[in-house]
């Protein structure tokens, strides 16, 4: 009789050690440093000069080559989490243009965009393994948009303005692998709210 219980005793120990070496993932706190490509303004905006100065030159974009970003996962429910997202990028152009009166003399012109977004964060995750787990991102938040332009010419008017759209969002699908468990990295396909692309590292504690 001892040795029945003794078994059945380890045997239930065996089971519940298997169950914690399956726990899901999603159980866990996850946090991302990331980079986002393109730069969306400059890569689809700015990319070329738009106006019908036929004097332009030098024509350039400026900024942060890509967009940088934090973000932060906790467990709600089964297969969900909530978290924050927080990235910041900056883009704009410069070039060099003729004065209309005196062809030989030149000025440059320099616009700049600077924009943070704060984030909550909702996830979905549809697969959801220890080392593979692919979601559904929904973002809605706060957008902070710094922008001026400025030019050395005496006759050009500066312009600054803040904030004319404060709010943030963004949908998007997300795969992530942990080739040595807490580590891992991730790609995200989304719209809005950040770049195409978004990847980096994913650390679950």
């Amino acid at each position: 009789m001892n040795s029945l219980i003794l078994s059945a005793i380890l045997t239930c120990c065996a089971f519940y050690s298997c169950g914690q070496e399956t726990q899901s993932p999603t159980d866990k706190i996850s946090y991302e440093p990331y980079v986002g490509i393109p730069n969306n303004a400059n890569y689809l905006l700015y990319r070329s000069y738009s106006g019908d100065d036929t004097t332009v030159s030098n024509y350039h974009t400026i900024g942060t080559p890509v967009l940088f970003g934090f973000r932060g996962e906790f467990p709600s429910t089964n297969r969900m989490s909530i978290g924050f997202d927080i990235n910041y990028e900056e883009s704009g152009f410069k070039y060099s243009y003729a004065d209309s009166l005196h062809q030989s003399m030149s000025y440059n012109l320099t616009y700049k965009a600077t924009k943070l977004r704060l984030m909550l964060k909702g996830s979905f995750y549809f697969l959801d393994h220890t080392k593979i787990r692919a979601s559904i991102n929904a973002n809605l938040g706060y957008r902070y948009i710094k922008r001026f332009e400025k030019s050395n010419d005496p006759n050009h008017i500066e312009k600054y303005s803040e904030n004319s759209i404060p709010i943030a969002g963004r949908v998007a699908i997300c795969l992530k692998y942990y080739p040595v468990v807490p580590i891992g990295i991730f790609v995200e396909v989304g719209a809005f709210g950040g770049s195409i692309i978004q990847t980096g590292l994913s650390f679950r504690l």
